[in-house]
């Protein structure tokens, strides 16, 4: 179990089965003895097309607690303390990308870390596949730590929804939590690794090509 977050007297919650259902394995416990209003969603759903600055205030609610819930789910984040993770949530804007878009090129200059809210993505080096990562996987750090030019090409394998943090954000992220910024390091070796290996195993290689050849 992640702490998400903490709700106090005027705060809202509930409001997710509005727009989707990405909370319904989160789950709301009172930890004081609590009085609530309870509405029924009908009735706010019915409510919504009469009362637009509700809606918009609702997404908003919404929108931002997926962000700062996505956070929770990201291991090299989990561990921060709930303030911490609301801090980062102000710099990250939400992006989205067509299936095969290139999201990221080889040799380009990095310009933020991405964070996978849903969808898949493949990493290529030269046109071969070398790994692919999924919801709560983040990529580009490798860019930005190591101020290098981007050493592969990140396409998306179907429609992505991504978290962009800025570098500059990073970077005053990173210098604040000193640890955060050896797991992150952990994470770029471990990773380089995985790659250099990846690119001299041919059977590997033909494997990912004929999984990503069927769509699977």
């Amino acid at each position: 179990e992640t702490l998400i977050g903490i709700l106090d007297r005027g705060d809202c919650f509930g409001e997710g089965a509005l727009f989707g259902d990405r909370f319904r394995g989160a789950t709301a416990r009172a930890d004081t003895v609590c009085y609530l209003l309870q509405l029924p969603l009908a009735d706010v759903r019915a409510a919504l097309s009469a009362a637009p600055e509700l809606a918009q205030a609702l997404r908003q609610i919404y929108q931002r607690r997926l962000v700062e819930s996505t956070l929770g789910r990201v291991p090299l984040f989990s561990r921060l303390a709930p303030v911490d993770r609301m801090h980062i949530a102000d710099a990250l804007r939400p992006i989205q990308f067509n299936r095969n878009t290139v999201i990221l090129r080889e040799g380009a200059t990095g310009e933020s870390l991405y964070l996978l809210v849903s969808g898949q993505v493949v990493v290529e080096q030269s046109g071969q596949a070398i790994a692919y990562l999924e919801e709560g996987d983040f990529f580009g750090e490798m860019s930005l730590l190591t101020r290098q030019p981007h050493n592969a090409d990140v396409r998306a394998l179907t429609p992505v929804e991504a978290l962009a943090l800025p570098a500059a954000d990073l970077d005053a992220l990173l210098a604040s939590h000193p640890t955060l910024a050896a797991q992150l390091t952990e994470v770029v070796e471990r990773r380089r690794t995985s790659h250099t290996a990846a690119r001299g195993d041919l059977e590997r290689q033909a494997h990912l090509a004929t999984l990503l050849k069927h769509g699977l």
